[in-house]
């Protein structure tokens, strides 16, 4: 799974399309707790939209505006 691959460090990001909420849940937990990010295909933090953005933080700004991900602004 390409996703243990991204917590372990092994990869930098990962695009998952095509998932479940159920899919998605435990992983975005994971990947946050391992300091990685998640964004969903809206630019949100949503697991049910069926897929997003799984990446290291460094990366994941540059990752975003490749894929012409939405940007939305981070509410504290």
């Amino acid at each position: 799974m390409p996703l243990v691959e991204l917590v372990r460090g092994e990869i930098d990001g990962f695009l998952a399309e095509r998932y479940f909420a159920w899919d998605h849940a435990p992983w975005v937990l994971l990947v946050e707790e391992a300091g990685g990010r998640f964004t969903d295909r809206t630019g949100g933090h949503a697991t049910d939209r069926g897929g997003g953005l799984y990446s290291n933080a460094r990366l994941h700004p540059q990752l975003l505006a490749a894929l012409d991900y939405p940007v939305r602004p981070v509410h504290p």
